[in-house]
């Protein structure tokens, strides 16, 4: 609902048009009109205030993703739930649940740091190093993981153990002091809806080229549109390196599912919104997370995630793709494996045809607009298709030449380009690091695609068409 001072921004996916009485886009894509009384009260929203009868058409807005709320920052002396998180609202505290594994000295400096922000609890899952030990002496409450290991398991004992209504689960080789939890959970608080809320995850900085290539391609970085997340949306899911979760949700769900090595995240999310649960991606609120060290190491990471695709499709059948194109950008991308002139020629048919099933005037004009936005962003994705989860067709079209050789060629250049394109001079080293992040991936799902005998991971799947909201 709309709150005093609650500002809201229009969505990433989203377009306002027509002196304000038209919203176009969101998931799945639609268009709606605005009364006069409509058009003030996403103004109000947009401005930070309320707007009398305006909470029911707002929440709606946000439900389509055509609204997203902005979530500020918060420090130290600005806990959720009032001034003393202990004395004033207790339950609205964020505890802190850490699964540890061998991680080192690095891992009481974070308890430290998280420590001023909240309770932390660190689940031992079987470490050798004595880091719980010295977690402990930082102020952390250290239980061992008698689970499943795994840290999905892990995650479980911390977050069942905890007496908050908000858990920040947060990975023990992150670098934050925490502050980042509270304004995700000053929204998890707002929103009833909302189950979990995700900060965007960055690199750290640093001088090594392994840092700088983080900071352009992290496997943990959703990017800077935020948003709801969802199977199919532009941010699909949010990984839980940093994440914060209301605890009913959690119950509700049954937590992580330990049987899952990796992509437990991606699990909770997708159970998460299967069952009417809201998640939302909020890239203003940031966690900085370190680079794997090596080249291998950094191989296994995108390896070990492309293997949980199988898995994830046993699980949801209908969300696992690698690509969602419509209807007709499918048409368009197979002719484009023909002929480019073609393609272009049928792109610019598919934006008209889409443009002629709106009302004329502005709808037609938006649509016409983000079809062409739309058939771009789907030309990338299928460059990313291509180099990735369907690199070893790729790699056969190549040798055999002709069309299908100039079609991978050029689909696996739109993606070496959008993924080199932050630094152009250093476009020959990022291009060879980004073909091996997609090769250790690309065997990863291959891999488990392989074992689980289950080509889910590998098929395309059409997407949603535009309509009236």
């Amino acid at each position: 609902m709309s709150e005093p001072g609650r500002r809201y921004r229009i969505g990433a996916n989203a377009r306002r048009g027509d002196g304000g009485r038209l919203l176009i886009g969101g998931w799945p894509p639609r268009w709606v009109r605005l009364s006069e009384a409509g058009a003030e009260a996403v103004d109000a929203a947009l401005a930070g205030r309320e707007a009398p009868g305006g909470a029911k058409l707002i929440a709606k807005l946000g439900s389509y993703g055509m609204l997203d709320p902005v979530v500020g920052t918060a420090t130290a002396e600005t806990p959720v739930g009032g001034s003393d998180p202990a004395r004033d609202n207790p339950a609205a505290t964020v505890t802190f649940v850490v699964p540890v594994r061998d991680a080192g000295t690095a891992l009481a400096d974070l308890v430290a740091r998280l420590v001023r922000q909240g309770p932390v609890i660190v689940v031992d899952d079987r470490s050798g190093d004595g880091s719980p030990d010295l977690a402990r002496e930082a102020g952390a409450t250290v239980v061992a993981n008698d689970g499943p290991p795994g840290p999905g398991g892990a995650r479980n004992v911390g977050w069942r153990l905890a007496a908050t209504e908000f858990i920040a689960f947060v990975d023990a080789d992150c670098r934050t002091d925490g502050a980042w939890a509270r304004p995700l959970a000053t929204l998890l608080e707002a929103e009833t809806r909302l189950a979990l809320a995700a900060p965007r995850i960055r690199g750290t900085d640093g001088p090594d080229r392994l840092s700088r290539w983080e900071r352009t391609c992290s496997p943990l970085d959703m990017g800077a549109a935020g948003g709801l997340v969802g199977p199919g949306r532009p941010v699909p899911y949010v990984p839980s390196a940093a994440l914060v979760a209301r605890r009913a949700a959690l119950a509700e769900l049954d937590g992580f599912d330990p049987g899952l090595r990796f992509g437990e995240d991606v699990d909770l999310a997708w159970r998460a919104v299967a069952a009417g649960m809201q998640v939302r991606y909020a890239p203003e609120v940031e966690v900085r997370h370190p680079p794997r060290p090596t080249l291998r190491a950094r191989a296994r990471q995108h390896f070990d995630y492309g293997s949980s695709a199988a898995a994830l499709t046993g699980r949801h059948p209908a969300s696992v793709a690698p690509l969602r194109p419509s209807r007709m950008v499918a048409a368009v991308a197979l002719l484009a494996a023909g002929s480019p002139g073609a393609a272009l020629l049928a792109a610019g048919a598919v934006t008209a045809v889409a443009a002629r099933r709106q009302p004329a005037g502005p709808v037609r004009r938006t649509v016409a607009r983000l079809a062409v936005e739309g058939q771009l962003r789907a030309g990338r994705e299928l460059g990313r298709a291509v180099s990735r989860e369907w690199l070893p067709l790729a790699a056969l079209a190549v040798a055999h030449g002709g069309r299908p050789r100039r079609f991978a060629l050029t689909a696996l250049a739109i993606d070496l380009a959008a993924s080199t394109a932050p630094e152009p001079l250093q476009a020959p080293i990022n291009s060879a690091l980004r073909l091996l992040d997609n090769a250790a991936y690309t065997a990863g799902v291959w891999r488990g695609a392989i074992t689980h005998r289950s080509p889910g991971p590998l098929l395309p799947r059409t997407s949603a068409r535009l309509s009236a909201g």
